[in-house]
């Protein structure tokens, strides 16, 4: 009898992964995060599950995720937890801080640069810059209605190489993947480059002054993304002459956001 309730519970796990990885497919991502699987199943005998099942929690839902679901805060939790401890590229050694990002996963518009500053990272903070608050402002924005984050979330002090982005790129895909974003920002050159490969552009400049458009081509919609791109708010802060042309590119984004709600 007890055998044949420990089968039972098997088969409502099986059932229930099944369920779970034909959801995960709509996100396209690479890991897997559960909840309560004690709680769902507490007659099932920890000892007699596979040691990778042990430290698995599950969830099970019949339903689609939906834009405004809690899960999208619980994924991007999990994956500033890996983030937090990634050592994929040399850069781990420099940081005082991961940078994983800031912001609601429920967004239209999400804000990419390149890789933290010393400020950012000396004060733990996503984009410490003042200059990125004035952005904000002529946006009508704050920091809470958008998420902002960065392709490299580590700071150093060494140029950024294209084994640096190989290696971190992932945890920026699978923010993407969660936010679902309507239109994004890019907010310096490497930022751009991640987005519009195919362009070639050599400056931030090339990339002003039009609207691009992302394709994750690994995705099954291959839904496009438009995409604005300008000066960083360190650069106007060096540069304050550049001040107007970014204007103008964040004239062109507030114009898109108003069409989207």
């Amino acid at each position: 009898m007890e055998q044949d309730t420990t089968l039972l519970e098997y088969n409502k796990i099986l059932h229930d992964m099944q369920q779970y990885l034909s959801l995960q497919q709509n996100y396209q991502g690479d890991f897997i995060y559960l909840k309560n699987w004690k709680e769902k199943y507490p007659s099932l005998p920890k000892q007699q599950m596979p040691p990778s099942m042990q430290q698995i929690p599950l969830i099970s839902t019949s339903k689609p995720i939906r834009k405004d679901s809690s899960v999208d805060l619980h994924f991007l939790k999990f994956l500033q937890s890996q983030c937090e401890t990634c050592t994929r590229c040399s850069f781990h050694k420099h940081r005082k801080n991961t940078l994983f990002g800031e912001g609601t996963p429920t967004c239209q518009l999400l804000v990419v640069v390149s890789s933290p500053s010393k400020q950012d990272d000396e004060e733990n903070k996503v984009i410490a810059n003042i200059m990125y608050d004035n952005i904000l402002k002529v946006l009508n924005l704050t920091r809470e209605q958008i998420y902002t984050t960065y392709l490299i979330k580590c700071y150093s002090e060494k140029t950024i190489l294209p084994e640096n982005i190989k290696a971190c790129q992932e945890h920026l895909k699978s923010q993407l993947k969660i936010i679902r974003p309507k239109i994004i920002c890019a907010l310096d050159y490497l930022a751009a480059q991640f987005f519009l490969p195919e362009l070639k552009f050599t400056t931030i400049e090339q990339y002003r002054r039009e609207i691009h458009y992302y394709t994750d081509k690994k995705t099954r919609s291959k839904k496009t993304i438009p995409v604005i791109c300008t000066y960083s708010p360190e650069h106007l802060q060096k540069k304050p002459e550049d001040k107007q042309d970014a204007y103008q590119d964040l004239y062109h984004l507030k114009k898109i956001l108003s069409q989207l709600s």
